[in-house]
Order: structure tokens, then sequence, then C-alpha cells
């Protein structure tokens, strides 16, 4: 499992990319990717405009992982922020997502 994280050059945009499983184990690195992120942009106050979760080369979610999209969703929101995006769901996972709902905690990208 891996969590990486990279930021537009103004600031703005945050890409998430996890990497193996998306569990429990995930958990630490997941909320480093995001934590200092969501109000400063080095030491300026700016506020990012979307994040972007990709899920590409994830091999396995469980509902830990749902929950912690919630946890970023609601801290977006507090954040004053404008979208967390789900994107790049591989087929395996695909199905799961649209079966328990998951466009109603965060944007999907189905594409």
């Amino acid at each position: 499992m891996a969590v990486v994280s990279t930021q537009s050059d103004d600031g703005t945009i945050l890409n998430i990319s996890v990497i193996g499983k998306f569990d429990i184990t995930s958990h630490v690195s997941f909320i480093q990717a995001y934590r200092d992120k969501l109000s400063y942009y080095g030491d300026k106050l700016r506020l990012l405009s979307r994040v972007v979760v990709d899920i590409s080369k994830v091999e396995y979610m469980d509902s830990t992982a749902l929950g912690m999209l919630l946890i970023l969703q609601e801290k977006a929101t507090v954040a004053n922020m404008a979208d967390v995006v789900l994107s790049n769901c591989p087929p395996c996972i695909k199905e799961t997502l649209k079966n328990i709902g998951a466009d109603r905690i965060v944007k999907v990208d189905w594409s």
C-alpha cells in the first residue's frame, strides 16, 4: 500500500493516488496526504478548489476507505473547498462503488 500526493503549481488542486490496498492500513498515509493542504499552501493561506483521489492502482477497497473519503469530504466542506472527486475506478471496484452509492459520499468520475 502506498499513498502519493502532488499539488498543482498554483496550489488549487491536490491529487492523491492510492496504490494497492485501500483499507485501514492506508489510514495514516491517506490523512497525511491532505492534512496540511486543505487550508495552506506554503506560507500563504489558499483554499484548494479540488481534491482528486485516483484509485486506478487500487486492488482492494473496504468500508474503512469509504469512511476515510467521508472524513476527507467533511474536512473539505469545513475548509470551504469545492470538490472531492474519486477518479479512475478500476472495473473490479467500480461495480461495488455503484452498488453502495459511493457517489452520495463524494463525487465519482465513472469514466
